[in-house]
């Protein structure tokens, strides 16, 4: 069984992130009826790039050596969902830090 790699197709990879996505934003739903802002602003924009982000299975497997590489990794979106990708890695940051200094 060696060299056997398993080759995910486009709709896998979509299940995959959906399901996740749905869990973060239940996590994230549980953070603010417990009054945890932080945690909400962190599961919420997880949730949102994980839901809107790439689903192509090449994107994932695209080899990045080094910092460079990462200028060859590209995906197309429209606008609107470019902008909220923005604000939800926002959010994740924003809930991050504020996690470590704030609470």
């Amino acid at each position: 069984m060696k060299n056997v790699k398993s080759k995910m197709t486009e709709n896998e990879v979509t299940v995959i992130l959906y399901s996740l996505a749905f869990v973060m934003f239940l996590l994230s739903m549980h953070a603010i009826s417990a009054h945890d802002i932080w945690g909400f602003l962190s599961y919420l924009g997880t949730s949102l790039v994980l839901a809107l982000g790439p689903k192509d299975p090449d994107f994932y497997n695209s080899r990045i050596k080094n910092l460079s590489d990462l200028n060859n990794v590209s995906y197309s979106t429209d606008a609107l969902t470019g902008a909220i990708i923005s604000v939800a890695c926002i959010f994740m940051i924003v809930g991050f830090v504020g996690r470590l200094f704030f609470s």
